[in-house]
């Protein structure tokens, strides 16, 4: 409440205040805009090579499928040939006719695997096509999208402008036609005030909703996305408690009624030398089939499982923090 020359002060201030907001405005609405675009960039090139993945995998799969189709072909024809020879050896009465079904069998035997093969390659081939043809739509949808939000960015920042660019000629007229100062007029640069606080406090509560914080404390084992990136389906991170790690076991049913809580277990792999040591905390509730296949290509993958959870002990578990996902081996103690 002073006098002419303080009101002409606090409103060249004002004025001041007004200008400096315009150049956070441009400054913050031009920053958003490069972001956008630069999503954008990320994103068409991201899904661009996606989808040129998926044609090379497609082509991969195809000429690997196709391989596998002539070498079946072969065995086929060749099949076909020596059941046509032991045929005529059967009717010559060189061979017996459990000679002549045993290699003709082998004939039948490669018709189905080359028509197994053929109707695997058309659904391999199905499937990455349908991928490819997701990946376009995925990839036309997030250009449309981000496109409209650059666009939508670029009319507000306009907007914005343009209405401070009116703020700051009306304040200016009004140094002109200022005569004395109204306690009134302090009471609303105070509620001005007022408002502008709250809007920085809401601001800063805002801020504070834009930090990310981990629900637990543990390892983050994997990034998923960053700074300036959409988060997919996969989420952010990947976090992990591995101060107490354990090993999955597949348990055969047959064996599973062996097993207790609390026996000991010992845990193998190629990935360290030593042999580890933990306890079975957890047997499951149900059957399954095994997740784990055996080099071996005689193995029955078709087996009946339990998964069997394996604590480890802190020596252990400090040994394997950084294996998370590791193929090990359990052999679990179960006593005479």
């Amino acid at each position: 409440a002073g006098d002419q020359r303080g009101e002409i002060a606090a409103q060249r201030a004002t004025v001041d205040r007004l200008q400096a907001e315009l150049e956070g405005e441009r400054t913050t609405q031009t920053a958003t805009i490069e972001r956008l675009r630069a999503e954008l960039a990320g994103e068409i090139d991201s899904q661009t090579a996606r989808i040129a993945r998926l044609e090379a995998q497609l082509d991969g799969e195809l000429r690997t499928q196709q391989a596998t189709i002539d070498r079946l072909q072969a065995e086929l024809n060749n099949a076909r040939t020596e059941c046509r020879r032991y045929e005529q050896l059967y009717r010559d009465g060189a061979v017996s006719e459990s000679e002549r079904d045993s290699v003709c069998l082998r004939q039948a035997t490669a018709i189905e695997s080359v028509d197994e093969a053929v109707a695997n390659r058309d659904r391999t081939a199905s499937t990455l096509r349908e991928e490819i043809a997701e990946a376009r739509a995925t990839l036309r949808q997030t250009e449309s999208t981000l496109r409209e939000q650059i666009n939508e960015a670029v009319a507000n920042r306009d907007r914005t402008v343009n209405t401070l660019d009116a703020q700051i000629n009306e304040a200016l007229a009004n140094l002109d036609r200022i005569e004395e100062v109204r306690p009134v007029d302090v009471q609303v640069a105070r509620a001005s005030v007022d408002r502008a606080v709250a809007t920085a406090e809401r601001a800063q509560a805002e801020l504070e909703l834009s930090y990310i914080r981990a629900p637990v404390d543990g390892r983050i084992l994997e990034i998923h996305s960053r700074g300036g990136e959409v988060a997919g389906e996969e989420g952010i991170a990947e976090i992990g408690t591995v101060d107490r790690m354990y090993a999955i076991a597949e348990v055969y049913e047959t064996d599973i009624d062996r097993v207790r809580l609390g026996q000991e277990a010992l845990i193998t792999s190629d990935a360290f030398d030593e042999q580890l040591r933990g306890t079975v905390e957890q047997i499951g509730l149900k059957i399954g089939r095994q997740d784990v296949l055996d080099t071996d290509p005689a193995a029955d993958a078709d087996v009946r499982v339990v998964e069997v959870k394996v604590r480890l002990n802190s020596e252990g578990s400090q040994r394997v923090e950084g294996l998370t996902n590791l193929q090990v081996e359990v052999e679990i103690l179960v006593g005479e």
